[in-house]
């Protein structure tokens, strides 16, 4: 909300010119903190990525899955492992 100001523009014409109402364009621009599923993803990103480095690129999502289990006694479905895997963009070798 600060920006439109900012450039010169009121949060009246803002919603007017975007179609939305006011009180969606204020539930929307607010600040949230991140929630504990956001929270979690972000620290198993680092931790799948540091397993994918361990094995020189090698591991694919089951074999992170179960290395994150047998060695850091993490309990993580492979599911959620392939979808952060995806999302940061690393993958194993056929």
């Amino acid at each position: 909300m600060v920006e439109l100001t900012a450039r010169g523009y009121s949060i009246l014409q803002a919603t007017r010119a975007s179609g939305v109402s006011r009180s969606t364009f204020a539930y929307r621009t607010r600040v949230r903190p991140p929630t504990d599923r956001a929270i979690r993803r972000l620290l198993l990103s680092d931790a799948i990525a540091a397993v994918h480095a361990e094995s020189r690129g090698v591991y694919g999502y089951r074999r992170v899955q179960a290395a994150l289990r047998i060695e850091s006694d993490v309990v993580v479905n492979h599911k959620l492992v392939a979808s952060i895997m995806a999302q940061v963009g690393i993958r194993g070798l056929p």
